[in-house]
């Protein structure tokens, strides 16, 4: 009843508010659960939720807010949602979502947001979610990516993407390097780079110089070069000179050859 519920949401209890068992509640009975002031208040068992009934739970002061039991959500419900103060939203029964509804929830300030149910999502809806700025985003019960929604997820910032191992996969691969990539960015880089071992020798290889290039290299350089143990024998030999020039070298010189 809405006096029960308005008796829980008074509670202290410092930890966690259970009531998966409810299927339904008033828009008043959920506003008055919304004040409890606990860790995390979990209504599992609802299979819907009115606009009114998000705007209270989106207001609620716990840590964080669980709703596996909606199946489907309103553009205007994710919007309000994604308002929520807390640090983790779990909506783990949604079997689908709407490109507007992954909008607003990937800009949302949240710290965890858990969308498990979903098996299928557009790539706009992917890019939009991979925007998310929180610290973990779960998807693992997606399970067919476009390469294009792949490169989205690889560029996601947070600390854990959850996706069911196959997806995973697709991802990093996304985000490795061509040859030609690799080399621009090593040849621009003015710090250490530090790859994987896969990659490192695609670096490698795609930085090799010719003969030539090692030679102008190696005339210009004003400081100790080091190369890996195959580069430094070419270097070398591209440096050798012939007996006239090494006979000029030496009569320049200004110190013993």
């Amino acid at each position: 009843t809405d006096e029960a519920a308005e008796s829980l949401g008074k509670s202290k209890l410092n930890y966690y508010l259970y009531l998966n068992g409810l299927t339904a509640l008033t828009d008043k009975a959920v506003e008055a659960l919304a004040k409890f002031e606990g860790r995390s208040l979990h209504l599992n068992g609802l299979t819907t939720l009115t606009d009114e009934a998000a705007e209270a739970l989106a207001k609620s002061k716990g840590d964080g807010l669980s709703l596996d039991g909606l199946t489907t959500l309103t553009d205007e419900a994710a919007e309000v949602l994604a308002k929520f103060k807390g640090n983790a939203l779990t909506l783990n029964g949604l079997t689908t979502l709407t490109d507007e509804a992954a909008e607003s929830l990937g800009k949302s300030k949240l710290k965890s947001l858990s969308l498990n149910g979903l098996t299928a999502l557009t790539d706009k809806a992917v890019e939009a979610l991979a925007k998310f700025e929180g610290v973990q985003l779960s998807l693992s019960g997606v399970t067919t990516l476009t390469d294009k929604a792949a490169e989205a997820l690889a560029k996601f910032t947070g600390e854990d993407l959850f996706l069911n191992e196959e997806l995973e996969s697709k991802v990093v691969q996304s985000n490795k390097l061509t040859a030609a990539e690799a080399a621009e960015f090593v040849e621009k880089a003015e710090c250490e780079l530090v790859l994987n071992e896969e990659l490192e020798p695609k670096v490698v290889q795609s930085c090799k110089l010719t003969a030539a290039e090692a030679a102008e290299f190696v005339e210009k350089a004003e400081c100790e070069l080091v190369l890996n143990e195959e580069l430094e024998p070419k270097v070398v030999q591209s440096c050798k000179l012939t007996a006239a020039e090494a006979a000029e070298f030496v009569e320049k010189a200004e110190c013993e050859l």
